[in-house]
């Protein structure tokens, strides 16, 4: 687990990502801002998550390690395909559970 601000990915997108789209902009910043993210074994945390109770920090992290188990499942490049190509609801969104 890890905070965004303390990984070059993160702080890039918000802050060096060459988008002349302001929307694109505004939302990578509220992503940043906002949300618990998992890419392959690291879970990154915003600045908020620190904010949270305790019980919502762990419901969290329970919720980001359902994704770390689902990826070493499928392999990584299996389960970011059906993460970000088929986020259907109800029953078809098979890699958010």
């Amino acid at each position: 687990v890890k905070p965004k601000r303390e990984q070059w990915f993160w702080r890039f997108l918000v802050t060096g990502f060459p988008s002349k789209i302001p929307l694109l902009k505004k939302w990578l910043f509220r992503f940043y801002n906002n949300f618990t993210t998992t890419i392959n074994k690291t879970i990154s945390t915003s600045d908020r998550f620190e904010l949270k109770t305790v019980k919502s920090q762990i419901l969290t992290l329970r919720h980001e390690e359902v994704h770390i188990k689902q990826a070493k499942r499928y392999s990584f490049p299996i389960f970011a395909l059906l993460y970000l190509f088929f986020p259907l609801p109800i029953g078809f969104a098979y890699a958010r559970a």
